[in-house]
């Protein structure tokens, strides 16, 4: 089945559930990237053009407990056309990682580490200038500009919130002991965390 699609001048590329391929004739022919080690023969969840620089997010479904769980296994992308390929691995969190130091006039904001690619599939994502985009369904909204060497995340409004930005006060004090209680960015009981698609335009 094919899930992307993106068209460059006269190149039609598509991401199906078998990989990736492109079209230099409309459709007539195809050529199939499957004999790319990088690709690994997985299934393309995302796909994004920019210039000479295509970036594929990669995934599969794990059967566990009798169940088939989206599985992400990282990113694929060329900086030449399609000539040589690149991957790395699925963005995830070291178990420690739950604290973003200093955003806005917060000392720090509680974020869920997701330490483990299952639920953790890239479903979208976009590429700028020096920018990479993906949106992940556990794994939220992040951004590289590094080519997938780190990641940050970036904080999305909770379900009880309709915008948020660095001024935003993101705690509330403990009646009894005038304690800072800052809010948990937790995307199991908030949906606005996790992300489905992103598109960047500057």
């Amino acid at each position: 089945s094919v899930s992307q699609m993106a068209v460059q001048e006269s190149i039609i590329w598509i991401g199906t559930s078998k990989g990736l391929s492109k079209s230099t004739n409309f459709g007539m022919s195809w050529i199939n990237y499957n004999n790319v080690p990088q690709f690994a023969n997985e299934g393309i969840y995302a796909l994004d053009i920019f210039n000479n620089t295509i970036w594929t997010s990669t995934g599969f479904s794990k059967d566990k407990d009798n169940e088939k769980i989206p599985t992400g296994s990282g990113y694929t992308y060329s900086t030449d056309s399609g000539q040589n390929w690149n991957h790395v691995g699925q963005s995830l969190d070291q178990r420690g990682d739950s604290i973003i130091a200093n955003y806005g006039i917060n000392d720090s904001v509680y974020m869920l580490p997701v330490v483990v690619p299952e639920q953790n599939v890239t479903y979208d994502l976009s590429i700028s200038q020096s920018t990479v985009w993906i949106a992940s369904w556990a794994g939220g909204l992040r951004k590289s500009t590094d080519n997938g060497t780190t990641w940050n995340r970036i904080l999305l409004p909770l379900d009880n919130m309709n915008s948020i930005k660095p001024s935003d006060t993101l705690w509330m004090y403990a009646p009894f002991n005038s304690k800072k209680y800052y809010f948990r960015f937790d995307p199991r009981p908030n949906n606005n965390l996790k992300a489905f698609s992103v598109l960047a335009t500057d």
